[in-house]
């Protein structure tokens, strides 16, 4: 809302990169291609120990009166496995990069990553979903720079939720007049700079969010057209930092 793209960028990489962390952390240990027997061994004693040390130190704490020597005894060895398993699990990552990335547990990516994976005839357009509004992200490289527009528009969760629906049931309808009007609705969440621009390239990286995952965007509507130029081909990915998407379609490009 403040016009500052990069920052809105920055914001929607990072809540990505939590929301996928989030959702696998629980399971991360299930996630163990690449490691042997005794790597996962390790791994979920390391994991039991700590886990067995924050449940001890949270105990002491909730007692009417803690026990000061005993919760420091409790930190110090809290601290000392913490520090001794994020250096194994560090070496770990570091024979299986790819392991890192399985877990969610990679960096959150850099606006300037985009310069390694996107091509001049490529545009990146991301959403992502609040309760009250969604933000659009369209990046394009320009000469060796990645430029980047926000759009934010102002629409309930609710009211979103209502638009896809009726879109989705309409989805093998054979009618064409019916689907312009239903889906020209949620076409109309991207701005018509922003539709101008997407029709103009050879490339689209759709990354949805929330309910926009079942929208089929290259199938929506505007003016006369669709959002995506005739001869645009049109890839969804999960985040901006799904590089091997972004490469495997530029090479086959």
């Amino acid at each position: 809302a403040a016009g500052n793209h990069l920052g809105a960028w920055e914001s929607a990489a990072r809540l990505r990169t939590i929301a996928l962390r989030s959702s696998l952390a629980l399971n991360e240990r299930d996630i163990t291609r690449g490691m042997t027997a005794a790597e996962r061994e390790h791994e979920k004693s390391a994991a039991t120990e700590l886990q067995s040390l924050i449940a001890q130190a949270a105990r002491e704490r909730a007692l009417p009166k803690p026990d000061a020597t005993r919760l420091a005894i409790l930190d110090q060895r809290l601290a000392t496995v913490a520090a001794t398993r994020a250096v194994w699990m560090d070496a770990l990552y570091a024979r299986l990069p790819e392991l890192r990335v399985w877990r969610g547990a990679a960096p959150t990516p850099a606006h300037d990553d985009l310069l390694e994976v996107l091509n001049p005839d490529t545009a990146l357009l991301e959403f992502l979903v609040d309760d009250d509004d969604v933000l659009v992200l369209l990046s394009e490289k320009r000469g060796d720079q990645i430029e980047t527009v926000s759009y934010l528009t102002s629409i309930r969760r609710r009211v979103l939720a209502q638009r896809v629906s009726a879109l989705v049931q309409m989805v093998g309808v054979n009618d064409d007049l019916r689907w312009r009007r239903v889906a020209a609705e949620v076409a109309a969440l991207i701005p018509a700079a922003a539709a101008d621009r997407l029709a103009s390239v050879s490339r689209v990286v759709v990354v949805p969010h929330d309910i926009l995952w079942r929208v089929p965007f290259e199938a929506l509507p505007v003016g006369t057209g669709y959002l995506f130029g005739e001869n645009s081909q049109v890839v969804y990915a999960g985040s901006a930092d799904a590089k091997q998407i972004f490469e495997d379609g530029i090479a086959a490009a």
